[in-house]
């Protein structure tokens, strides 16, 4: 091996390492960004939660919604967990008066 095919070797293996280097930052930043959306939804929830039973009637929340929200692991994103909840029974309800209405 001469003494350019050493460096061209060189040179490469330290592109490759620099790649490994940059995806481990790209997945760091990705997980730290991941937390601060699971953070700021706990926070959103916590804010919800402070209001009065008139304020979540209107937009279709009971307060067992929110502290059921607020119960899930750290993991999953309440705010979209919730969202699902009200959506499944306000479609349950939309069935149920199809259903009554026959």
């Amino acid at each position: 091996m001469t003494a350019i095919q050493a460096s061209g070797a060189r040179l490469h293996r330290d592109r490759e390492a620099g790649r490994g280097l940059g995806s481990w930052f790209s997945a760091l930043f990705r997980q730290i960004g991941r937390f601060s959306e699971l953070y700021m939804s706990k926070r959103s929830l916590l804010l919800l939660s402070r209001a009065d039973d008139r304020m979540l009637k209107d937009i279709g929340v009971t307060r067992g919604d929110i502290d059921w929200a607020l119960s899930q692991p750290w993991h999953v994103d309440g705010t979209v967990a919730l969202a699902a909840r009200i959506e499944r029974r306000r479609s349950a309800r939309r069935t149920a008066r199809r259903i009554a209405g026959r």
